[in-house]
């Protein structure tokens, strides 16, 4: 069994993987049904000894289409854990005319608030 990883960021529990381009990608720990990736079992030549291979789960693109095909035949699909990372995020932009109204009503239950404990 794998040890647990974490992001570095955002302390979500996270799984690495290796790309079909040997790049390492952080992957959910678990599968998601909104997932861009499979895990496929490949031979896989490894770094440290020449002429060995040995089996890897390698992470695989799928397209939307190709998605629902795998899900309907029991694959589970992972999702990158770039597109959920909370840390990473960016912050939204409120437009100055939200914040000008959200204070104002702030303001109005406040004022509500003051006469129902004055009477």
């Amino acid at each position: 069994m794998p040890k647990s990883a974490y992001c570095k960021d955002c302390r979500e529990p996270i799984r690495w993987a290796t790309t079909q381009a040997g790049k390492v990608i952080a992957l959910g720990a678990s599968p998601d049904p909104k997932g861009t990736y499979t895990l496929v079992k490949r031979l896989v030549l490894d770094e440290r000894e020449p002429f060995i291979y040995r089996e890897r789960m390698v992470a695989v693109a799928v397209s939307q289409k190709d998605a629902v095909e795998l899900q309907v035949h029991g694959e589970l699909l992972w999702l990158a854990h770039t597109a959920v990372c909370t840390a990473r995020r960016p912050r939204q932009h409120v437009p100055e005319g939200v914040l000008r109204r959200l204070e104002q009503r702030r303001q109005a239950v406040k004022d509500r608030n003051d006469r129902r404990t004055r009477r």
